[in-house]
């Protein structure tokens, strides 16, 4: 048998193989990155994160933004650095709290190396399991809605609620915890404050 057809059929049995790559759907809504979960107030994130990371309130570090719907700037994320990573955790503006901010995006991570990548990616199997794209590649991804092609990664169009799901993904040494539908809910709430009908 040439080489060629050694592999074809190499190929051809490990796409066979019950399991080997199989989607695994998860709600990554209710995972955690250094204690910090999506849809936390302010106050409780802090006290997450700081605890968690073991540092004090005063090594949390607030920055400020424009809120979209009050116009005005206020504390709309923070970083916390450690000796076991960095933190960035991420507020949006919700529509149904009359404007108030939760937490829609957590990113940790770690200095560069090959070693530390590899280190962040199988602690992060250990903790939330099976990756939902199906592969252990470049990226990992978990999610509710993976995409139909296995190893793409998680869906985000096509089936309700695709496009707004909660995605925690890992790359390299950096971990990202994401509301996706965060910005879209703000974007369709803005929307409607500017529909209007045309008299002309």
């Amino acid at each position: 048998m040439t080489i060629r057809k050694t592999v074809l059929v190499g190929t051809l049995l490990l796409l066979a193989a019950p399991g080997v790559w199989a989607q695994h759907a998860v709600d990554a809504a209710k995972f955690s990155v250094s204690g910090v979960k999506l849809g936390m107030d302010w106050e409780v994130a802090q006290r997450a994160a700081s605890g968690f990371m073991q540092v004090p309130a005063s090594a949390v570090k607030p920055f400020s933004l424009n809120n979209p719907m009050t116009g005005r700037s206020q504390p709309m994320g923070f970083r916390v650095a450690s000796p076991n990573g960095s933190l960035l955790v991420r507020f949006s503006a919700e529509p149904d709290l009359n404007g108030a901010v939760r937490v829609s995006a957590v990113e940790y991570e770690i200095p560069w190396s090959q070693e530390n990548a590899e280190r962040l990616r199988q602690a992060a199997l250990e903790k939330y399991g099976p990756s939902s794209n199906g592969v252990e590649g470049v990226s990992l991804q978990w999610c509710a809605y993976p995409n139909e092609n296995l190893g793409i990664g998680c869906a985000d169009m096509g089936h309700q609620g695709q496009a707004e799901q909660a995605v925690l993904e890992a790359v390299g040494t950096k971990l990202s915890l994401t509301d996706k539908g965060a910005h879209i809910r703000i974007q369709r709430y803005l929307d409607s404050k500017r529909s209007t009908t045309p008299r002309f």
